[in-house]
């Protein structure tokens, strides 16, 4: 393992789903075998878009780092801990929001494009983002494609902020370091219903649902729409279906499942079938887990202390250099 940091989070607005697990968790399983990985629960955060549930945030915020457990991040390659429990963090973010332009924050992407939520914390979400990534000093933060414009805002503040301490002190030396993206390509899934699988949506497969739930899920996902019966051969790469196989199913039964579809061998109810099967195994060991973690409050209790712990003291040092630069006692 390097010494080179990680910072990457989640928010606690819902159990974790077959999407979050493809494109985040098994990407952290990966990276805690190489790096110097911080994972944190964005309590915070879920306030921008979420206040309206806050009634279940202590639930979600225990019950999600359990499934991480669950499923294979490992509190001893992994520092846990939550956003809130990092007051720094947030004495880092005022003083970035002296130096941030608003025009920067209103051309993001999610900003515009939200209509409802345009409160104050929503305008400077990203740079609350920054104060996460850059109080714990991160070399890396893994993100998709679509993700890349937030970073890059995050690095752009890096700059500017550096630029700007460097010239009140007269000094040549940088404060903070630009965090790297390290890129996660995975294949995207959609939801039963075809579009994202969102829990705002309420169209996702959860990494808990047991067998029966699960089941009546799968049913429901759309399949080739120009597939109307048995005897059409269908087109895999159009098939909500086979997106999933292609992440859950092994090699052997991808190549079968392709050929027969091609050949209008197998049918859509079938295919679905296949895929209950291979999902349901993966669900009930990670279940299994959650159970067992569930029955450890005290033990996880601790995990979120010690990576608290681990994550305030590269927090206090990040803060202290920076007040030292900027005069404040």
């Amino acid at each position: 393992m390097t010494t080179k940091i990680v910072v990457s989070g989640m928010r606690p607005t819902g159990r974790i789903h077959l999407g979050n697990y493809t494109s985040v968790i098994k990407n952290w399983i990966k990276l805690q075998k190489t790096y110097s990985c911080f994972f944190f629960i964005a309590d915070i955060h879920s306030l921008t878009t979420n206040l309206d549930n806050i009634i279940k945030l202590n639930y979600y915020t225990k019950i999600i780092i359990k499934e991480w457990l669950a499923t294979g991040i490992n509190p001893e390659k992994s520092n846990i801990f939550i956003q809130s429990h990092i007051p720094e963090t947030f004495e880092l973010h005022t003083i970035l929001s002296m130096i941030a332009p608003v025009s920067w924050l209103e051309r993001v992407p999610t900003y515009k494009a939200e209509k409802n939520a345009k409160t104050y914390g929503f305008l400077g979400y990203p740079i609350l983002q920054g104060a996460d990534i850059l109080i714990l000093n991160a070399d890396y933060v893994p993100v998709g494609e679509d993700q890349l414009p937030h970073l890059e805002l995050i690095r752009e503040l890096v700059r500017k902020t550096n630029t700007v301490i460097k010239k009140i002190t007269n000094s040549s030396i940088d404060v903070f370091k630009e965090p790297q993206p390290l890129l996660n390509y995975h294949k995207n899934i959609l939801g039963i219903d075809g579009n994202k699988m969102s829990k705002s949506k309420n169209n996702t497969i959860l990494i808990s649902d047991e067998s029966e739930i699960l089941f009546k899920k799968i049913k429901k996902i759309k399949t080739d729409e120009k597939r109307i019966n048995i005897s059409i051969s269908g087109t895999p790469d159009n098939c909500n279906i086979w997106k999933f196989h292609e992440i859950y199913s092994n090699i052997k039964t991808k190549k079968k499942i392709k050929t027969e579809c091609l050949t209008a061998k197998i049918g859509c109810s079938d295919c679905k079938n296949i895929l209950y099967k291979t999902i349901e195994i993966k669900n009930k060991t990670i279940i299994k887990n959650i159970k067992l973690y569930e029955k450890k409050e005290y033990y996880i209790n601790e995990i979120i202390e010690l990576g608290s712990n681990n994550a305030r003291k590269i927090a206090k040092n990040t803060l202290k250099t920076l007040k030292d630069k900027l005069n404040i006692l």
